[in-house]
C-alpha cells in the first residue's frame, strides 16, 4: 500500500502549529525574561546607587579594609575624621593611623573575627590624624565572608568632644573627692530611709569602717555609735527630709571607734532630685571634743570668778561705805577747814570712786552675760533724772542746764542711766572749779531711720585731739592710768552699741579742745 498524501499533509501542518505556539511561547518567555532582567539590573543600579549615597553621605565614617589591615575604600567622613584624602588612605593600614597604646587591642578583636569568635566588635580607641593631632573615635566592625574574598566593614564616630566631656567630669569628680577627703570635716550622705551612699574618708575613721566606699548600704545600727545615739541621729534625718528644712549647728556626743567619746557640731541638709522631691540627706559634722571641753573649763571658771568678784565687791563696797561714813564724820565734828579738809575729802573721793569702778565691773558682767533683759524707755526722763543725780555736788559748783522732753521712746534696758550718768559725771570729775553743762535732746534722721540725739557739752579742759580717737578703746594692762577714766566710757561704749545706736566726742567750739567737749549719743527711736 502506498501512504496518503493527504493524511500525511493534515499531519505536518498540526506540527507545525504545535511548532510555532511553542516558539510564540518560547519567545513570549524570553521577552518576559528579558524584562524581569531588565527589572533586576535597574533594582541593583538603584541599590548601587543607594550603597554608594549611604557610603559616601553618611554621618559617620566607614571603610572598607582587607583582613591585613590596608583600606579598600573609605568614605568623605572617614578622610574628615583623619584628616587624610581617600587616595592617601587607600595606600596605608589602619595600623598606621592607630594610637600605639590602642594598636594590641585592636589586632585581638580583628583576629577574633578571623577566627569566628565573634561577627563584630566594639570599642573606643584614638587615631593619630595627619596633622599628628589625636581624635577618640567609637569603632565598630564586622567581617564579610563572600564566596570569592573576605573584608572588614569599619564604621567609625568622633567621639572627641564626650571624652573630652568625661574626662572633665573625671577630674572633677577626683578633685571633689581629694578635696572631701582632706578637709578635717566628716562629710556623709543618706538616702530617704537613713541608708548611707557615700561618705569621706574622715567619717569612715570615726564610722570604723576601712575605706569610704565600705559604707554604702549601712546604717547608723551597723556603726561605731550607741543604739541611744544612732537612733537619735537617725531622729534628725526625719525632721530634716519630713520638713524639707535644714538643721545647722547640731551640738551631740558621738561614741567613735576605738572607744572615743567625741562631741560634734552637725549640719544637716536635705537633697533632692531634678524634680524637687527630697531623697535623702547630706551632712557634715566637726569634731569638737577640745573645744567643747574648753568651753566647759571656760565656764567653770568663769563662775568661781563671777562668784570671787561678787563676794569681793560686796565686802569692798561694805568697807567702803563703812570708810567714807568715817570720814564724812571727821569733817563735820572736828570742824575742819581749809588744807585739813582737803586731805580729808580726798581719799572721801578716792573710795567714791572704788565703789563706782567695782560698780561698774559688775554692771559689765551682767551685760556681757546677758541678764539684763531689754525694755522701752523715756529717753527724756532717764535725763531729767541724771540732771536730778548731778545738780548738787559737794564741794562743787555745777551748773547742768536741761529742758526736759517727753516721749522720746528708745528700746534699751535698765543701765542706760548709766550710759549719761558716767558722760555728766565725767565732765565733773575731770574739771575744776564752776562747770556749767548743757544737755540737749533732739532728733535726727540717718539713712531714712530716725534716731534721738543727746549732746552732753561742758566748759570744762576739753579732751586733746590724740585722745579723742582711743576715748572708747579697750583698756590694756599697760595703761592702768586710763582705768579712772576708761572704764566708765567702756561701759558707755558696750550699752550703746548693744542698743545699736553711736557714741562720739568732739570739741565744743570746733577746732579749739581747750574749750571743752561735746559727747554725743544717737539711739534709734522706738517707733
Amino acid at each position: 500500500m502506498h501512504p496518503n498524501p493527504v493524511l500525511e499533509d493534515s499531519k505536518s501542518e498540526e506540527q507545525v502549529s504545535q511548532e510555532i505556539k511553542e516558539l510564540r511561547a518560547r519567545v513570549k518567555a524570553l521577552k518576559r525574561a528579558e524584562k524581569e532582567r531588565d527589572i533586576a539590573d535597574e533594582a541593583l543600579r538603584e541599590s548601587e546607587e543607594r550603597f554608594r549615597a549611604t557610603f559616601n553621605l553618611a554621618a559617620v565614617g566607614i571603610a572598607h579594609l582587607t583582613l591585613d589591615g590596608h583600606f579598600i575604600r573609605v568614605n568623605q567622613k572617614f578622610c574628615d575624621i583623619t584628616g587624610y584624602t581617600q587616595v592617601e588612605l587607600i595606600k596605608m593600614t589602619f595600623q598606621s593611623i592607630t594610637h600605639p597604646d590602642d594598636l594590641g587591642r585592636d589586632l585581638n578583636s580583628m583576629n577574633g573575627l578571623i577566627k569566628g569568635e565573634a561577627d563584630t566588635y566594639s570599642t573606643d580607641k584614638r587615631y593619630i590624624r595627619k596633622d599628628h593631632s589625636i581624635v577618640w573615635i567609637h569603632l565598630t566592625v564586622s567581617i564579610v565572608r563572600a564566596r570569592t574574598s573576605q573584608y572588614f566593614i569599619a564604621v567609625i564616630e568622633d567621639i572627641t568632644e564626650r571624652k573630652k566631656t568625661e574626662d572633665a567630669a573625671r577630674k572633677s569628680t577626683e578633685m571633689l573627692r581629694l578635696v572631701m577627703d582632706n578637709i578635717p570635716q566628716a562629710v556623709f550622705w543618706k538616702d530617704i530611709n537613713s541608708v548611707y551612699l557615700g561618705c569621706n574618708t574622715v567619717f569612715a575613721r570615726f564610722a570604723g569602717v576601712e575605706a569610704p566606699e565600705d559604707i554604702v548600704g549601712k546604717t547608723d545600727y551597723d556603726l561605731a555609735w550607741s543604739m541611744e545615739e544612732a537612733e537619735a541621729f537617725r531622729r534628725d534625718d526625719r525632721r530634716v527630709m519630713d520638713s524639707d528644712k535644714p538643721l545647722y549647728h547640731i551640738i551631740e556626743p558621738q561614741l567613735q571607734a576605738g572607744g572615743k567619746h567625741a562631741w560634734l557640731d552637725t549640719n544637716k541638709i536635705p537633697m533632692h532630685d531634678s524634680e524637687g522631691n527630697v531623697v535623702g540627706i547630706l551632712g557634715t559634722y566637726e569634731d569638737i571634743t577640745e573645744r567643747r571641753n574648753a568651753e566647759l573649763e571656760l565656764e567653770k571658771s568663769k563662775s568661781q570668778a563671777e562668784l570671787y568678784v561678787d563676794l569681793m565687791s560686796h565686802d569692798i563696797n561694805n568697807m567702803n561705805q563703812a570708810m567714807m561714813g568715817y570720814l564724812e564724820m571727821a569733817i563735820e565734828l572736828l570742824g575742819l577747814q581749809g588744807k585739813d579738809k582737803e586731805l580729808v575729802e580726798k581719799p572721801l573721793e578716792i573710795i567714791e570712786h572704788s565703789s563706782k569702778l567695782i560698780d561698774n565691773v559688775k554692771k559689765l558682767r551682767r551685760l556681757e552675760a546677758g541678764e539684763v533683759p531689754p525694755r522701752v524707755l523715756d529717753l527724756g526722763e532717764v535725763l531729767s533724772q541724771v540732771r536730778d543725780e548731778y545738780k548738787s555736788v559737794h564741794g562743787r559748783d555745777v551748773t547742768i542746764n536741761y529742758t526736759p522732753v517727753a516721749d522720746r521712746l528708745v528700746e534699751a534696758n535698765e543701765l542706760l542711766l548709766d550710759v549719761f550718768s558716767n558722760l555728766v559725771g565725767n565732765s565733773i570729775k575731770h574739771s575744776q572749779g564752776p562747770i556749767i553743762i548743757n544737755i540737749e535732746l533732739t532728733t535726727a534722721i540717718d539713712e531714712g531711720k530716725k534716731y534721738y540725739r543727746v549732746a552732753i557739752e561742758d566748759n570744762g579742759p576739753g579732751i586733746p585731739d590724740e585722745q579723742k580717737k582711743n576715748l572708747f578703746a579697750d583698756i590694756k594692762k599697760s595703761e592702768r592710768r586710763a582705768i579712772r577714766r576708761g572704764l566708765g566710757l567702756r561701759l558707755v561704749k558696750t550699752l550703746v552699741n548693744d542698743y545699736q545706736g553711736r557714741v562720739w566726742v568732739e570739741d565744743r567750739v570746733p577746732g579749739e579742745h581747750g574749750e571743752g567737749a561735746r559727747f554725743v549719743v544717737e539711739l534709734p527711736a522706738h517707733e
